[in-house]
């Protein structure tokens, strides 16, 4: 076969599957775009399928629009025949009424015989005559102009109001809301995770306090009997430092307990023994009993999130709702933690998102998380109460150490043998029964002494008293003005005063002041290092009635 006969098929078999592709694409696109039409127009009306499907101004539905051509050039591409050199050969034939000659000449391509020769030469003659465009012609614009107006009409279609006849978009809005705040539970719970993993909250004392507890033991080993300023100034940083954090943790417990609601959540007599138990262990910093419930209350979750949907499975979610519900209150009302309140009001709200269809497995999930949360708030609290004791020894000790430094006899050398902080205070005992000549009872300055009459440590007689003895004291006077100042207010009644003499009785006064200690020290926040002294300051004070003249 010649050249131009082989080049003139070619090019008529292309020509020939183009238009078998653009057939293709064509009833592909006709159909596909029927389909979306069809679509497009019932979830119009009864919103079968998310709004955003059908927005040009959302990813889905452009992508759901744009499948229309791409789908349809796929299926020209994969479906459209393939002509072969005898099929471009037949249509040459047809079309330009060369009475088989290409036919022909196809055919007898591999053959033998004498006629061979002639055949290819005719074929190779009409070749040169033929164009490829006259044998398959491309005929595009009638069909373009239906698939604009298919398109068009579309296009007007998403002009089409959206309706909701059935109620399913209501539904999905709801759905998409439960999850957008289920999500922002998880992201809280997540946030605050990661901020009491930095904390470590399972080690027995924060950083912060096993700092300060270990600054302070290397200051009662370096101590040296005869350095008493020096001395001094050091238990006085210690001291300041240990106040403030104490100070610092109850101002941190008293603001969570103003911020707390009151809850009215009534328990049984086994509830009450059981929260109780908690309330106790948690005061002494042990958070087991917390943690056992947390512990028993996520694998119920784990047991409901693979049970299928019968009366069973309704009545465990109504019982670990309910130890939900009571954990919450007792956290609510006994442990004065906005932060672990906040974990327990999502895995509550996350237990009532479970219910929900669609949502039960990211819901169980993140209830999952906030009771580990939980965990980790108690654990945090119980570190807080192990903190606050562990201050309190430092405290102590501490003032035991003042006491035997104003001696001289606060020796780093005598510490050798301690550990904890406990270890000091039990030394600094002893030291101090020794040199009071009494029984250790526990208590700074708590012995007989030989000093003006009060329990403490002293060997002297009556303080001595030089009026001659030169200081450097100065009187000086204040310049205020003594001028009357503004009436704030005024108020007059009229009526009859009582007959006598006005008399105040100072001393009641005194032992309402005696009895309000207690509460004043807790009110203002006083470490427990400065208890004993300020109890002792008031129950040395006393008073008599008299009269204001004299």
């Amino acid at each position: 076969m010649g050249s131009r006969t082989r080049n003139l098929l070619a090019w008529v078999a292309a020509r020939q599957r183009l238009v078998n592709g653009g057939r293709r694409f064509f009833l592909s696109f006709l159909i596909l775009a029927g389909l979306y039409a069809a679509l497009l127009v019932v979830s119009r009306l009864f919103a079968i399928l998310p709004t955003q499907w059908f927005s040009l101004r959302a990813l889905p539905g452009i992508l759901l629009l744009s499948g229309v051509p791409v789908l349809s050039l796929i299926a020209a591409a994969v479906f459209a025949r393939r002509p072969s050199p005898t099929d471009a050969a037949r249509l040459i034939d047809t079309r330009m009424k060369t009475k088989d000659v290409f036919l022909n000449a196809v055919r007898i391509e591999d053959a033998w015989g004498d006629f061979k020769p002639i055949v290819l030469h005719q074929a190779e003659s009409a070749a040169d005559g033929i164009r490829p465009d006259k044998v398959v012609p491309f005929r595009w614009l009638r069909k373009a102009g239906i698939l604009a107006g298919a398109s068009a009409v579309v296009g007007l279609m998403f002009l089409m109001p959206q309706f909701d006849l059935l109620g399913r978009e209501q539904a999905r809005t709801r759905m998409a809301e439960r999850l957008k705040a289920l999500e922002e539970t998880r992201r809280m719970t997540q946030e605050r995770a990661e901020v009491l993993k930095k904390g470590e909250p399972t080690a027995e004392v924060s950083k912060e306090v096993a700092t300060a507890i270990e600054g302070l033991k290397q200051t009662f080993n370096q101590a040296k009997p005869k350095d008493v300023d020096a001395n001094f100034k050091k238990l006085g940083d210690n001291q300041k430092l240990l106040s403030d954090m104490w100070k610092q943790l109850n101002e941190n417990k008293m603001r969570d307990a103003m911020n707390q609601a009151a809850g009215g959540q009534q328990f049984g007599a086994k509830s009450l023994d059981k929260q109780q138990a908690w309330k106790e262990q948690m005061k002494k910093g042990d958070p087991s009993g917390l943690k056992k419930e947390l512990e028993e209350i996520r694998t119920e979750a784990r047991k409901l999130d693979s049970m299928e949907k019968t009366f069973d499975k309704a009545a465990a979610e109504a019982d670990m709702k309910k130890r939900l519900e009571d954990l919450a209150d007792f956290v609510e009302k006994e442990m004065n933690s906005r932060q672990m309140s906040g974990a327990m009001a999502r895995a509550m709200d996350q237990m009532s998102m479970a219910g929900a269809e669609g949502l039960s497995k990211e819901a169980m999930q993140a209830l999952q998380e906030s009771l580990n949360l939980t965990e980790m708030e108690a654990e945090r609290m119980a570190q807080q109460a192990r903190d606050l004791e562990k201050i309190q020894e430092g405290l102590k000790a501490l003032q035991l150490a003042k006491g035997l430094n104003k001696m001289q006899a606060l020796d780093g050398e005598q510490c050798g043998g301690c550990n904890g902080i406990e270890d000091y205070a039990k030394l600094y005992r002893e030291l101090m029964a020794a040199r009071a000549g009494g029984e250790d009872t526990g208590e700074p300055g708590d012995h007989d002494g030989g000093g003006m009459g009060n329990k403490g440590i002293g060997v002297g007689g009556k303080a001595p008293e030089k009026d001659d003895a030169v200081t450097d004291f100065t009187p000086e006077q204040s310049r205020s003005a003594l001028n009357a100042g503004k009436v704030l207010l005024e108020w007059k009644t009229k009526g009859i005063s009582d007959t006598g003499k006005t008399t105040v009785d100072y001393a009641k006064q005194v032992d309402n002041v005696k009895k309000g200690v207690s509460e004043a020290i807790l009110r203002e926040q006083v470490p427990p290092g400065y208890h004993d002294a300020i109890r002792k300051y008031f129950d040395s004070i006393g008073g008599k009635s008299e009269e204001p003249g004299k």
